[in-house]
């Protein structure tokens, strides 16, 4: 049995002994592990209610995928198994140890991940992470990398998603508290919970002390839902005349920010500067573009 790592990270390997896989492999593996494991689940299709995410099969052939990346409608699973969604996370986790399958859960990321048999590589394993959504074209939204081997980018997908995150946490930014010397004590502002939408939330940066933290705490209860809908996103944060595939990849949602007219273009430094700063607290490059 392959077992857990001990220490888990966003983006990496989950359990000892599993590969790479071929991209070549890529669609046998996931074909099999549809009809193994996720149509007794009840789920009825690849690219109906399962999808695959990432960049997995999108590589050049001489390149490996860490893992595979899966997304699986939580509403299919409930409808078919008669549960409610709130059930849906823990019984497909208890429904993979039926099956023989060791599990890791990261339940920030409605996410569970197996080792599988590689189709094709005989006592191979590779990562599988099953992320459960119920809103299949929002979760493809955030999670669908580019194709690689089109030449739809040079970027990963971490690349737009960091630029978008920086785009929506600038947007209609308001001070709700500042001090006598007009230092922002409480500030409401949008985010991006890549799991679950758009988000309005305010922050307070008041230290019990009566002084101004450096980082500001999540004021929970103040949280109001804004969207799940990429068109939504998309209308709201860069201008009605844009749609979600305008900004596929980094390149088209970095040249919509800073080289055309948006709901955004007043912030272009401000962006910039959020957007370094994500890629250096995630120790990615900077892109050349950027001319920093």
């Amino acid at each position: 049995m392959l077992k857990l790592k001990s220490l888990i990270r966003e983006g990496g390997n989950l359990f000892d002994g599993t590969v790479g896989i071929k991209q070549t492999l890529v669609k046998g593996t996931i074909e099999d592990l549809f009809n193994k494991v996720l149509r007794p689940m009840g789920l009825q299709g690849i690219d109906t209610d399962v999808f695959s995410l990432g960049s997995a099969g999108k590589k050049p052939a001489n390149e490996l995928s860490g893992d595979l990346d899966i997304g699986i409608s939580a509403d299919q699973i409930a409808s078919a198994n008669g549960l409610k969604l709130s059930e849906v996370y823990n019984w497909v986790n208890s429904k993979l140890n039926s099956m023989g399958y060791e599990t890791a859960k990261l339940p920030g990321f409605s996410q569970v991940s197996i080792p599988y048999p590689i189709k094709g590589e005989k006592g191979k394993y590779v990562q599988v992470d099953f992320m459960l959504s119920n809103n299949i074209a929002w979760t493809r939204f955030v999670y669908t990398a580019p194709d690689f081997t089109k030449s739809e980018s040079k970027y990963k997908l971490v690349y737009r998603n960091l630029l978008l995150a920086a785009c929506v946490s600038v947007f209609g930014m308001k001070v709700l508290k500042q001090t006598k010397e007009k230092i922002p004590v409480e500030v409401q502002k949008y985010a991006i919970r890549w799991n679950d939408g758009v988000y309005s939330i305010v922050k307070s940066f008041a230290s019990k002390t009566g002084g101004v933290l450096k980082i500001g705490k999540l004021l929970k209860d103040k949280d109001v839902f804004v969207t799940q809908t990429p068109e939504e996103l998309v209308e709201i944060f860069l201008g009605e005349q844009y749609t979600p595939d305008d900004i596929r990849t980094f390149e088209s949602l970095y040249n919509i920010v800073f080289n055309q007219e948006s709901n955004v273009s007043k912030h272009r430094k401000l962006i910039k500067t959020k957007f370094i700063e994500s890629l250096t607290k995630s120790k990615l490059p900077i892109p050349e573009i950027l001319n920093v």
